[in-house]
């Protein structure tokens, strides 16, 4: 039809009209309290069944905004809508403990095109972090031998990014792009403390409820290199960089009595929060289009980023010392690999021939340092990249098993071992084409 290309955009403002629909939460990680919550890995279908790598792989048959240079890669006067939906089950453990938990959602929609030979581009929504802690604590009445304070801290929201990026394809070997991001979201945090009163024995409740909302523009840049080494083998060089940036937030705060009054409230409180620096490099190898074998490395300089000053970032774990006391934000970096093989990728060929397999790995040093050691995030990935529709519709399963705590810490640290598990669908096209009929 003759506004065809229109469809996936009115789709696309449709969903961000109600952008909650997008920006589940993924986590319920007690650690996503502190600052932006916990950060999500940047790639899309084909990345996340490869240990999340990206950096240095071409947008072909899926997109990935990691490195924005890599729209490049897609096929002349096509387009790609794509849309993920992901899930992860949580098993979270003390020394005494033990809890199980669940969540599943929509968690991205994108829409790439390659307008000429020398310029592509691609636009979507895309959750940045997630927060989804809920803890609860017991913890003595000072002076009190039978007296305790139940304390309960929930944390929901997190930053999602929308983006326009487009990658300039400089000659047959280079290409480099730029993502213009807006970053926006809540960052809410509810205490809810409850005692008895002595004599009467009646429940009290106090409250206090701080929720942030961040929004400001950013930017991050991608270049990739590609060449040949042989006549069947292919290598591309990738490098990504975001600058440091000042975020806009706008804190909301308020205190509820025993008796639901509001004993404080502070609205419109305006700050400032550092987005540090990043910069991260990949490499792939491409044997005649059937087996990929990709690597990356990304580095975030968080170290003199400050943690949100909230109570409720004191209270973790009391009965050993606070962990907010304890905690502090560090530089990150990321290891993955990652591989893809398809027995046959031709027009002719069937089925079978056609399924991507995928493989893959990660080591995390996250940005959050608790008595000294950092927390760690690792695990390995699968996936499969099903043709659904020869050439028009692909689908994409990738599921994964994980590790993320705090190893050799000496207070009673929560650990998490998680699986997850994402669907995505990419619907291929080409615009702009006249078709002629005999």
């Amino acid at each position: 039809m003759k506004f065809k290309f229109l469809y996936p955009i009115i789709l696309f403002v449709l969903i961000f009209n109600d952008y909650k629909s997008i920006a589940q939460t993924s986590t319920n990680s007690p650690y996503s309290m502190f600052g932006i919550g916990e950060v999500q890995q940047g790639g899309f279908g084909q990345s996340k069944g490869m240990g999340g790598t990206g950096i240095a792989m071409p947008s072909e048959s899926s997109l990935s905004s990691i490195n924005p240079a890599s729209y490049q890669g897609l096929d002349s006067l096509s387009f790609l809508l794509e849309t993920g939906f992901s899930g992860r089950q949580s098993v979270f453990e003390t020394s005494r403990l033990r809890q199980v938990r669940n969540n599943f959602g929509m968690n991205y929609l994108a829409i790439g095109f390659k307008g000429k030979s020398w310029w592509a581009g691609s636009f979507g929504l895309a959750p940045l972090s997630s927060v989804g802690n809920n803890i609860n604590i017991t913890q003595p009445i000072e002076g009190s031998l039978t007296q305790n304070l139940n304390i309960n801290v929930a944390g929901t929201g997190g930053v999602n990014k929308v983006y326009f990026g487009n990658s300039i394809k400089i000659n047959k070997h280079l290409a480099i792009g730029i993502n213009f991001s807006y970053l926006f979201g809540p960052l809410n945090q509810v205490q809810t403390t409850t005692y008895t009163t002595p004599n009467i024995g009646s429940v009290q409740t106090i409250q206090f409820s701080d929720k942030t909302y961040l929004s400001s523009l950013y930017l991050n840049y991608g270049v990739q290199y590609s060449f040949n080494i042989s006549s069947k083998f292919k290598s591309t060089i990738g490098a990504i960089y975001s600058n440091k940036k000042e975020i806009n937030l706008n804190h909301t705060s308020a205190l509820i009595g025993p008796l639901g009054d509001t004993i404080q409230t502070t609205r419109n409180n305006y700050s400032t929060y550092t987005f540090p620096q990043s910069y991260g490099a990949g490499i792939s190898v491409n044997y005649n289009g059937k087996l990929i074998l990709t690597a990356d490395y990304q580095t975030t300089k968080w170290t003199g980023s400050k943690p949100f000053s909230t109570p409720y970032q004191t209270i973790l774990w009391p009965e050993y010392q606070p962990v907010g006391a304890s905690m502090k934000f560090i530089t990150s970096e990321n290891y993955s690999v990652g591989m893809q093989f398809v027995p046959k990728d031709a027009y002719n060929s069937n089925f079978i021939q056609q399924i991507r397999y995928r493989a893959g790995a990660y080591f995390s040093n996250t940005y959050v340092q608790i008595q000294g050691r950092q927390l760690i995030d690792k695990g390995i990935t699968a996936g499969l990249g099903v043709p659904v529709i020869k050439r028009r519709l692909y689908g994409n399963i990738a599921v994964g098993i994980g590790i993320h705590g705090v190893p050799g810490a000496t207070i009673n640290v929560i650990n998490e071992t998680y699986k997850t598990m994402m669907f995505s669908f990419t619907l291929m096209d080409f615009w702009f084409v006249k078709r002629q009929y005999n």
